[in-house]
């Protein structure tokens, strides 16, 4: 993705068919404050990533996945309905109808309102009708806010000798309550959806620390009679990708090969492998620290780089059959690829890293036709 760095904004268009797009903001004026709210916007200056509060010490990755769809039927909205009656002091809401119309939600309901006087009482029957849409909330600070309640039609209440503080009572109740019932919900189930789309890219848990400066952003939101739609995308930062092996190659619905994430079953195999293999041992320990060290200069030169996370794909894919499959024994081709891997990776690296390759590359023999537990002994 090309992106430009104007204003303390990241410019970028993520590819609508890209599971996970990447764009790096490179702020080298450190005479400012480090800390800033980031936003990524389209050609038409439409809101389509936004950071939160980020502080940036040097160059950062911010991966962008393309639009999850999130939708709620129209049983599930009319579920977001309190029950009837409602009753604030002396009026009653006693029927509430919500109904999904193209572009908004109409709410309609009747009531009544009574009260004893000294000469008997006043009895007075009232209709309520209301409709309101929901847009993508875009503001780069208040992240937390995903959508945003905008009333189409304003609260219309009809009755015979209708007095003014029902017509507060209700429109206090539709504005306020109701919207703010169904915007909770509609970002439970947001929020739901995003964790199902990410947690295969990133540490082990996306509700745990690691995932810190994950943001929601919504596209748009669509409403008919079936339900109402929404594309949301999430932006993750780069501290929040597990590894590099996180990422993964796959095609679009052209043909194209698009990066992508990797599934949530492979990760955990992968993890499962690298805990009792490589953490078991000081050895292990040791090349574990070595990529820990150049991660998110690696996972860089992937995303720049499709042929490189092709042969990575191979790459894990022979090891974890050797693993699981096989003898547990690494195989010549495991470790033909794995040496592949390195030398594609060798020309796009710094000199730091250049240095741990050539430190490596040798050893990759130590451990053709053995088990790695009993190499890192």
């Amino acid at each position: 993705m090309d992106t430009q760095n104007i204003a303390g904004k990241v410019i970028a268009v993520p590819e609508a068919t890209a599971t996970v797009s990447s764009a790096k903001a490179a702020f080298p004026n450190h005479s400012v404050p480090l800390t800033r709210y980031l936003g990524m916007e389209d050609a038409n200056n439409k809101v389509i990533w936004r950071s939160g509060e980020t502080t940036l010490d040097n160059a950062s990755t911010l991966y962008v996945l393309a639009p999850e769809k999130v939708t709620l039927s129209s049983s599930e909205v009319d579920d977001m309905l309190p029950p009837t009656p409602i009753v604030q002091g002396d009026a009653t809401i006693t029927k509430l109808n919500i109904k999904l119309k193209s572009g908004k939600i109409a709410v309609d309901g009747s009531g009544s309102y009574e009260r004893k006087v000294l000469w008997g009482s006043v009895n007075v029957n009232y209709t309520f009708t209301y409709s309101f849409k929901l847009t993508p909330f875009t503001n780069y600070i208040n992240v937390d806010r995903i959508v945003d309640v905008v009333t189409v039609d304003q609260v219309n209440v009809s009755g015979k000798g209708i007095l003014g503080f029902i017509v507060s009572f209700i429109a206090n109740f539709l504005e306020d309550d109701l919207t703010k019932d169904i915007e909770s919900t509609l970002q439970q189930e947001i929020d739901k959806a995003v964790s199902a789309q990410i947690e295969d890219l990133i540490k082990d848990n996306p509700d745990s620390n690691s995932a810190a400066g994950i943001t929601v952003t919504v596209q748009k939101v669509t409403i008919n009679s079936s339900g109402i739609n929404v594309d949301v995308i999430a932006g993750i930062p780069g501290s929040a990708i597990d590894c590099p092996s996180s990422l993964t190659s796959r095609r679009s619905r052209e043909g194209k090969k698009k990066l992508g994430a990797r599934s949530a079953a492979s990760m955990k195999q992968l993890r499962t492998k690298r805990d009792e293999i490589l953490l078991e041992n000081k050895k292990g320990k040791n090349y574990h620290q070595l990529f820990e060290k150049h991660r998110n200069e690696i996972i860089s030169i992937l995303l720049e780089n499709m042929s490189i996370v092709t042969t990575s794909d191979t790459a894990v894919k022979n090891m974890l059959a050797d693993l699981y499959d096989g003898d547990g024994k690494i195989s010549s081709k495991t470790a033909g690829t794995v040496r592949k891997l390195m030398k594609d990776v060798r020309p796009h690296a710094s000199s730091d890293l250049q240095k741990t390759i050539d430190q490596l590359l040798p050893e990759i023999d130590n451990f053709k036709d053995r088990d790695p537990k009993d190499v890192l002994k």
